[in-house]
């Protein structure tokens, strides 16, 4: 029995037979020319061992596994890690929402993301020109209300703003109808208001465009665009804006 000595000079398995023996090996080898040699198959080598994503290939074998944001599933299936279900997700202030391969952190209406980028900041409407108050704009937490000015009340849409004590036709000195308004002064004076972004001519009437970016009364960090009523901010070459 040849085997019984040495295991026959075989690496892994000797099989005895009648007058000799052969050797064999484990799976995840090949028999070497030499006939007792065990040689490692490299499975990654073919189709990368079978794998979705990443091979290592080990002694006898090969372990298959997944990029960031993937899990395996079996030996060979890198399926989609959702973030958002586990303790991962829970980074994000507002909302988590999963994509294949990763996650990202959302921010509810009136929010914008915070360089963090888990973290949401409250986005100042009334700063960023970003409502459509007539008149006067108030921030809030996520969100804005609309004010008036002395001597106007709040319609019932929440955002323009009417004279408490408007004129009669025949008290009209002939305000802007489109972009003021007419009203009684506490004297009981008609007199001209206008809407906001607008102030009021030299001729007490009409109501001109008030260029926000002239007169500095804009927000914007790098450039300004003046637009009726209003104003829009935009940036240098090489940079882009966001909303905050």
């Amino acid at each position: 029995d040849e085997c019984a000595s040495d295991n026959g000079g075989c690496d892994q398995n000797c099989h005895n037979t009648h007058g000799s023996f052969w050797c064999s090996c484990d799976a995840g080898y090949n028999l070497g020319t030499d006939g007792l040699s065990c040689i490692d198959i490299n499975e990654c080598s073919t189709n990368a061992g079978g794998c979705d994503h990443f091979c290592t290939n080990i002694d006898g074998g090969r372990n298959c596994s997944c990029r960031n944001g993937f899990r395996l599933v079996g030996e060979t299936i890198c399926r989609d890690r959702d973030e958002c279900a586990g303790a991962e997700g829970d980074v994000c202030e507002h909302e988590c929402r999963n994509f294949l391969g990763g996650f990202d952190c959302v921010c509810n209406d009136g929010y914008s993301l915070a360089d963090d980028r888990v973290s949401c900041n409250d986005v100042d409407e009334c700063m960023a020109n970003l409502n459509n108050c007539s008149q006067l704009c108030d921030n809030t937490d996520g969100a804005f209300n609309c004010s008036c000015r002395d001597g106007f009340e709040l319609a019932a849409d929440g955002n323009n703003c009417e004279p408490t004590s408007p004129c009669s036709g025949a008290d009209n000195p002939g305000c802007d109808p489109e972009l003021g308004w007419c009203l009684l002064n506490s004297t009981g004076t008609a007199v001209c208001s206008c809407r906001k972004g607008y102030k009021l001519g030299t001729d007490g009437v009409t109501c001109e465009d008030e260029d926000e970016c002239l007169s500095g009364q804009h927000n914007c960090e790098q450039l300004c665009n003046n637009t009726a009523g209003g104003y829009t901010c935009y940036c240098r070459g090489g940079y882009y804006t966001v909303e905050d």
